[in-house]
């Protein structure tokens, strides 16, 4: 089988900046054999034997993270055992990324390379020309790249990789320096302590209240979060709720859809013969909602009734229909599969960050509708022109709208922050 200098492993999501990546380096180091796969792999036995094989034949690993690659049950199996069987393993990190969840817990503060600093792609670079290019190879310190595991099998590997477990170094703290100073115990402490403090780090500088966001460099600077309400992960749907309530929507059993649909049908017969007075968030108009104290005076939500800040609490509160048109404006949005969800991913123009929002379709008391073809979520703006509507962002896989939506029908919310 064909032997390989570097295997790729990365998120299908990220493919445009996977290509720009493998177009640097074959220009950098002409000749350089380079696996990744791009026809895709349809069944669990085609993963065991193609992926497998690839990266038993070669001679390191470059892991492209991301958000999605991190989430990704196939990135993770290939890091993993390319980490077992003794292969160099470079975590390249996309759109400001940092390591966390489980790469953090196997590897732990492992040398990595920033995709936005250019001196440490450039060392980089300079390192795979050393070893796999016309260069000659020398004995110099310059290296980037952590070495997880030191494969003896492979003869044109790096003489100066480091042999202990590589851990970010600082000029007058280096392991080599502590090593000479300090018992192995003492080390060992050190290093976790380390490695919880800037674990915790990582964590808190992406969330809020518990939830992480993205920032997508949008002009208000408004974080969006990167989960829906009742969801912890950003292929899960969550729940669903009607517009202006902050409990989700029960779907009904068997039993009680009968019971629940007469009772809707004599309900909706009385509301149009005017016999039903009681108004609520679902069927007030502007001026009664802001009676009631359902919207402020810009024309949205009270936090009272919004559904984020009531499930998330903190800062987090639904987008205005401004916000979510400024979402739009400012990403492009791909069509995309990630676990086998369907959704689409709202990428950034401005910072390459991005967030996906999976089609979770729609529902009413009696069922849901749509689930992987569509996705709608709410805005916090009723409609103002006196109509039982309000603002929404919907999706397919060919389109991306933003419109008015009745209240009653059961939609996503994506929190934001600011």
């Amino acid at each position: 089988m064909e032997q390989y200098d570097v295997f790729l492993s990365y998120s299908r999501a990220d493919s445009n900046e996977v290509e720009e990546l493998i177009s640097r380096i074959r220009a950098e180091v002409p000749g350089i054999s380079i696996w990744y796969d791009i026809e895709g792999i349809e069944t669990a036995e085609q993963f065991q034997t193609k992926i497998i094989k690839a990266i038993d034949n070669s001679k390191m690993m470059i892991f492209v993270c991301s958000d999605r690659s991190l989430e990704s049950e196939y990135c993770q199996k290939e890091v993993m055992y390319a980490k077992h069987t003794d292969k160099k393993v470079i975590p390249y990190l996309l759109y400001g990324i940092k390591l966390k969840g489980w790469l953090l817990f196997e590897f732990g503060l492992i040398n990595c390379i920033n995709s936005h600093k250019k001196d440490e792609v450039g060392r980089m670079l300079s390192d795979l020309k050393k070893w796999y290019g016309e260069a000659p190879k020398d004995n110099g310190n310059s290296t980037a790249i952590a070495d997880p595991a030191q494969s003896s099998s492979q003869d044109n590997e790096p003489k100066n990789a480091q042999a202990h477990h590589p851990l970010y170094s600082h000029p007058s703290n280096s392991w080599e320096q502590r090593s000479s100073q300090s018992s192995t115990s003492e080390i060992t402490q050190a290093d976790d302590a380390l490695e919880a403090e800037v674990s915790n780090r990582i964590q808190q500088d992406r969330l809020i209240n518990g939830h992480e966001y993205v920032d997508l460099g949008l002009p208000s600077g408004l974080k969006w979060a990167t989960c829906n309400v009742g969801a912890i992960k950003p292929e899960e749907f969550g729940d669903y709720f009607k517009w202006g309530e902050t409990s989700p929507t029960e779907l009904y059993e068997k039993i009680d859809r009968l019971m629940h649909q007469t009772f809707d049908a004599y309900y909706s017969l009385f509301r149009m013969l005017g016999l039903v007075k009681k108004k609520n968030s679902l069927n007030g108009d502007i001026r009664w909602l802001r009676e009631n104290n359902y919207i402020n005076h810009d024309n949205n939500l009270l936090l009272t009734h919004d559904a984020a800040r009531q499930n998330w609490g903190g800062t987090w509160r639904m987008p205005t229909k401004a916000e979510v048109w400024e979402l739009m404006d400012n990403t492009t949005s791909e069509w995309i599969t990630i676990n086998g969800v369907n959704g689409k991913l709202f990428k950034s123009k401005r910072n390459k960050n991005s967030i996906f929002l999976p089609a979770a379709g729609w529902c009413t008391e009696y069922t849901t509708r749509s689930v992987g073809e569509l996705g709608y979520y709410w805005s916090s703006t009723p409609d103002d022109f006196g109509h039982v509507d309000a603002f929404g962002l919907s999706f397919n896989s060919d389109d991306l709208d933003s419109r008015w939506y009745n209240r009653e029908h059961g939609y996503s919310v994506r929190p934001v922050s600011n």
